[in-house]
Formats: structure tokens, sequence, C-alpha cells
């Protein structure tokens, strides 16, 4: 599993399930920055536990800078599992 199909699926769960566009998505922002709303953090973790069985703590979107650094977290504990 790599970067990039993480991306996808977080690409794929936002466009979606809320109004912010795939092309808008950007990783090198914060998820506020982005439009990424409480509710759409804690769906699109759920998502992402079951596509890659993982667990994964909602707070942890807001705590980390950008959502690339989501995207990184979600890759080591993908490694963990």
């Amino acid at each position: 599993m790599g970067l990039d199909e993480v991306k996808a699926q977080i690409e794929k769960t936002l466009a979606q399930n809320t109004n912010i566009a795939a092309d808008a998505i950007r990783y090198d922002e914060a998820m506020e920055d982005i439009g990424i709303r409480s509710a759409d953090a804690v769906y699109m973790c759920g998502v992402l536990e079951e596509t890659f069985e993982i667990e994964i703590d909602p707070s942890m979107i807001f705590e980390l800078d950008t959502l690339g650094d989501f995207a990184n977290e979600i890759i080591k504990l993908i490694g963990q599992k």
C-alpha cells in the first residue's frame, strides 16, 4: 500500500461526501483551509479504517499540520498492522 493509493482514497471519499472537488484537495494545506469539517473528518477516518483495515483516532486529523501529514500517518498505521 503506497501513498498514492492512500491519497486516491482520501480524494475519492472527500469528493463523494463533501462539497470539496477532488482537484481542490491540496496536501500542503491544513484541513480547515481545504474546508474539511469535523463531521467530514470522522466520516473519512471511518472509510479509511474500513478500506485499509486500520484504526484511526479522528482527532489526529486536526492535530497534524496538513492533509499530507495525515496521509503519511495513514501509511505508518498501515505499516504497523
